[in-house]
This record gives structure tokens, C-alpha cells and sequence, in this order.
């Protein structure tokens, strides 16, 4: 996903990437932002680990790093909301 806008300027095609990601990036790289004709509906995805892997140290220590970046930016979404 995150590579999609870095190729954009060199193509003739649309993307549809995360709002946040094509703020942060549409201004280094020249990239127009504009609203879709159609919703695109909402995109989930989901990850599943091997049983094995919940034991696993490193599988460990990732999910809990992702846990806590996650709970993170809801907190600061949460602090821009009351703003």
C-alpha cells in the first residue's frame, strides 16, 4: 500500500489508499486527491496466526507492539476529537 503513491506519478491510474497516507505523501510527491464518483465501501482486513505462533516470542513482542501503536493514535484521535 505504502508504495502505491510513490508510483502513481510515473502511471496513468487511480489508487484508492488510506486518507491519512495520501495527505502525508500528496505534496512530495505532486499527487491530485480527489473524492471517488462512487463510495467505496469500507475495506476490512483481518490476520490470522498459526496457533504456534502465540507462543512464539518474537510473534509475542509484535502483536504487542501493534497493540500498543494502535492504542496510541486512538488516544491522540481521541484528544483531537475533544479539541
Amino acid at each position: 500500500m505504502v508504495g502505491t503513491p510513490r508510483s502513481a506519478p510515473r502511471v496513468e491510474l487511480v489508487a484508492f489508499v488510506p486518507r491519512r497516507l495520501i495527505a502525508a505523501l500528496a505534496g512530495p510527491l505532486s499527487l491530485a486527491t480527489i473524492a471517488p464518483p462512487l463510495d467505496p465501501g469500507i475495506d476490512e482486513q483481518f490476520m490470522f496466526t498459526p496457533t504456534r505462533a502465540q507462543f512464539d516470542p518474537g510473534s509475542i513482542w509484535l502483536r504487542r507492539m501493534m497493540l500498543e501503536v494502535g492504542r496510541g493514535l486512538d488516544g491522540k484521535k481521541r484528544q483531537m476529537q475533544k479539541s
